[in-house]
């Protein structure tokens, strides 16, 4: 009896100096600032012609992370509960990040840590209520630019009828007004109206959307500074020429892109704009409609949204949302 008790005894201790061994260690990096802080987001996506599709993805200073290597499937599975899309950041030894390449390469896993956060505007208070402030970007690259001219993008987005502000106002109750920026950014920039336009050194047509979003991330922070602290949430416009996609954005986020034309859709900014307010999609599992992520198609979080066979001769015929997402909503 004596000599299992000593066994029990002696597992507990070792178990207790591997946690302090770890514990002090985290410290530590802590304290020696030696971590990088990333933003984790789910990511939603959306075509033409399929189904959207959803993808993890990390950020650090506004940027997304194109390359990450090093953490296994079973992280993902072990902190399913913990992780939340927009309040989640992972705590990352500095030396794992290589940020000329923008890649991550964990070495070891267990040093990784979760902290979470409440979501807060950079206004200083909810997502959903209130007054917010919105950037609009579009991009002039080497070999295209983004149709909509600086005067369309600030009619569709922050005009008086039809556009995403007024959609929002309506449908909020005027509890949530998406307002135009205007004033000096951080780098000493001026923006008028709530739109600006950066130039990307870039071919656009037939590259990839992310590298293309990075490109005009990079752009934009260099010019206006650290996007996210300054603007509740920003509307990129890209340019033609990456492909068949519609729109994309970051759940719960500060962050949502259109593949061109699609920035002049107002039933899809109005989409995406739920989606960085944290909506899901509505209606899913509703296999009647072929689609099982847009069942609901009465809401703008469901398939009508984006089914042009709903619009009359082409008209964009946006909605408010239904009554399960306002209640998410608050209104």
């Amino acid at each position: 009896m004596g000599w299992k008790l000593l066994q029990k005894l002696s597992s507990k201790l070792t178990f207790i100096t591997l946690l302090c061994t770890f514990l002090l260690i985290q410290s530590r990096v802590r304290e020696n600032n030696q971590i990088e802080k990333c933003n984790y987001y789910i990511n939603v996506i959306h075509y033409e012609d399929k189904e959207s599709s959803s993808n993890r993805i990390l950020e650090i200073n506004d940027k997304r992370i194109r390359t990450v290597n090093g953490i296994t499937d079973n992280f993902w599975i072990r902190n399913k509960k913990i992780l939340k899309s927009g309040e989640s950041i992972i705590l990352i030894p500095k030396e794992y990040y290589n940020e000329e390449k923008n890649s991550l390469n964990i070495l070891d896993e267990s040093l990784l840590t979760i902290e979470n956060n409440a979501s807060i505007s950079s206004s200083g208070n909810t997502m959903t209520m209130g007054k917010k402030k919105v950037l609009a970007i579009r991009a002039n690259a080497i070999d295209t630019s983004t149709s909509m001219d600086i005067k369309t993008t600030e009619n569709r987005i922050f005009g008086k009828k039809n556009s995403l502000k007024s959609q929002y106002m309506k449908c909020s109750s005027k509890q949530l007004k998406l307002s135009p920026y205007k004033g000096i950014s951080k780098t000493g920039v001026a923006i008028q109206n709530g739109v600006g336009e950066i130039t990307i050194n870039i071919n656009v047509k037939g590259k990839r959307s992310d590298y293309v979003d990075d490109a005009m991330v990079d752009a934009a922070s260099k010019k206006y500074g650290n996007l996210s602290a300054q603007f509740d949430h920003v509307i990129f416009c890209m340019p033609p020429g990456t492909g068949d996609w519609l729109a994309y954005a970051n759940i719960n986020s500060w962050k949502s892109v259109y593949n061109d034309k699609w920035c002049d859709n107002l039933s899809t900014l109005q989409h995406e704009i739920g989606h960085n307010l944290n909506l899901g999609h509505s209606g899913e599992g509703n296999s009647a409609y072929g689609y099982y992520m847009y069942g609901d198609e009465s809401c703008p979080m469901g398939f009508g949204s984006y089914n042009t066979h709903l619009s009359e001769d082409g008209i964009d015929r946006p909605r408010c949302f239904n009554g399960a997402k306002s209640w998410q909503l608050g209104w």
